[in-house]
Order: C-alpha cells, then structure tokens, then sequence
C-alpha cells in the first residue's frame, strides 16, 4: 500500500515542480511580420482566386535595409507569381518594412489564400 501512495506523491511531486517555458520572440520580429503581411495583402490582387493553394518565396533582405530579391522555392504557379507581383508592388510603393536585425538575411513567406 505504502508503495503506491509513495510512488503517486512523487509523481505528484515531479510534475508539480514543472515550470512551463515561454518562448521569447527577439524584439521588432513581430512588427516586422505584421507590416509585411499587411503590406503584400494590400497589394494582393484576388485572394479568393487561388483558395486551398500554396506557394513558399524566399525574400532576401539585408538587416535594416530593402528586398534586394524574391525567388519561389515551391508551390502553385499562378499563386507564386500573384505573391511576386505583390511583395514587388510593396517594396516599389515603400510600404515593405525594413528587416529587423535578428532575423536572417533569406526569410521564407508561405502563402496561403
């Protein structure tokens, strides 16, 4: 008996001291990413066009400084060239954000409508 209450108050004593982690997310990196979305989904052009597709674009961008390229990597033909049209329209009208420091040079956007 002694064995059963004892195993279940130490694995009542193990979870307890459990700590969950919180992932922290390197600062502007959220900013960053809510401008750009915003920024390409205005310069979108009929999202509902290309319902239940994908495509995946590398965007290289040096830390503080404009798209100095796009390239697909996978993904839907039409919709890959849709997003490159808009990511360019973006970074042509100046509403593309600058890359923040801490995130890569070459970031991946998956787009899906």
């Amino acid at each position: 008996m002694f064995k059963k209450e004892g195993m279940a108050l130490l694995v009542f004593m193990i979870t307890g001291c459990t700590t969950t982690h919180k992932i922290s997310v390197p600062k502007g990196i959220d900013e960053y990413a809510a401008s750009a979305k915003s920024a390409v989904e205005s310069a979108f052009s009929e999202p509902d066009k290309f319902k239940g597709k994908t495509c995946s674009l590398y965007v290289h961008q040096p830390s503080g400084g404009k798209v100095t390229g796009v390239e697909v990597e996978k993904g839907d033909v039409a919709l890959c060239k849709a997003s490159l049209v808009a990511i360019n329209t973006a970074v042509k009208s100046g509403h593309f954000p600058d890359k923040p420091e801490s995130l890569p040079e070459r970031i991946v956007f998956d787009f899906k409508p």
